[in-house]
């Protein structure tokens, strides 16, 4: 076993153990409520990057990037294609689409190198380390429902040691999809995250397995069009998740949709705590030879 390979299986086993011991904590459904808040205020002011980045490939490429960015000085968008094309969910040219779209956003800036001209550098504008302060803050700010202490992103700083721990997690490819991947017939469509904590929420507040649910009004809220949230739904019955009934306006969740959600939301909270793991990370961390 390699030195990566082992790392990976550690930080997997790390991540499969804390996700259990948040599930019992009596915080944890206020936690999850809490996220569900705060990424919807989120998510109603900016739909359109937020439905493009909950999709588990563009998802994962924005965490390469952010990732690279912040344990590689000078960051090169060839480092970012290298590692994503390890991945094989992922193509060169779906790497490159995203990447233009968060350049034409104005979320990263594209030069080419002082040291090699032939390789393109990028940095993140200040937009961009707003958003994934925001971003983080969502999943953050919920952890003080279950842990003490303080999780939050507020400075650059605290961005920069945050993600020179969760590069971690990406660098090993340690990805949701396959630490769990019963949460795929969802995230791996455009505002998967969305449409499962959309639903997971609506369980927690009724406790009813049976509950309202207008097709319309959750679409609007996942920022997708009710025609997808229907096929998403649909996928989602075939594989024993649900049952929906559009006539009477109404869903049906299933154990295994309860047992799968809470151990996603488990799990991602586990990967943000990661994060928040040392007070004082090395400035710079060099994972080039991963």
């Amino acid at each position: 076993m390699t030195t990566i390979d082992r790392e990976t299986n550690d930080i997997r086993i790390y991540l499969n153990y804390l996700s259990y011991e948040i599930a019992k904590q009596s915080g944890f459904e206020r936690a999850v409520l809490a996220h569900h808040d705060l990424i919807q205020d989120s998510f109603k002011k900016k739909p359109f990057f937020f439905k493009s980045i909950f999709n588990s490939s563009r998802f994962i490429i924005l965490l390469f990037i952010l990732s690279v960015y912040y344990t590689s000085e000078p960051s090169y968008i060839e480092d970012v294609k290298r590692r994503c094309g390890r991945i094989d969910l992922i193509s060169m040219n779906s790497i490159s689409s995203f990447i233009m779209t968060l350049r034409v956003l104005g979320l990263i800036k594209v030069i080419k190198s002082d040291f090699d001209n032939r390789k393109l550098t990028y940095y993140l504008t200040e937009r961009a380390l707003l958003e994934a302060k925001t971003l983080i803050n969502s999943m953050a700010k919920p952890l003080m429902e279950i842990f003490s202490g303080d999780y939050c992103v507020n400075s650059n700083e605290s961005l920069r040691y945050f993600f020179i721990n969760y590069s971690k997690i990406i660098f090993t490819g340690n990805f949701m999809h396959l630490i769990h991947p019963a949460s795929s017939t969802f995230i791996m469509r455009d505002s998967g995250h969305m449409i499962i904590t959309s639903i997971y929420v609506k369980y927690i507040r009724s406790k009813a397995l049976s509950f309202d649910f207008e097709l319309v009004n959750v679409a609007k809220e996942c920022g997708v069009s009710r025609s997808h949230l229907k096929r998403c739904l649909n996928d989602a019955e075939k594989n024993g998740f649900l049952t929906l009934c559009t006539s009477k306006r109404k869903i049906s969740i299933t154990s295994k949709f309860i047992e799968m959600a809470e151990r996603y939301m488990a799990i991602y909270l586990s990967a943000i705590y990661f994060g928040f793991r040392r007070k004082s990370p090395p400035k710079y961390v060099n994972y080039n030879n991963c």
